[in-house]
């Protein structure tokens, strides 16, 4: 019973740093996509 407590706290550490990764991408995914809206709304807003 110990060594599957053991094993449970082991993935749940594995998976609780994937989960901060892949929030992490997700975050610069967005910010990077918010960025390159603005971006273009300034470049279309300027030729315009």
């Amino acid at each position: 019973m110990k060594e599957f407590t053991q094993a449970v706290e082991h993935l749940d550490k594995r998976m609780e740093q994937t989960n901060k990764l892949l929030f992490w991408l997700l975050g610069v995914v967005i910010v990077g996509g918010i960025a390159f809206i603005v971006a273009l709304i300034f470049l279309l807003a300027y030729n315009a």
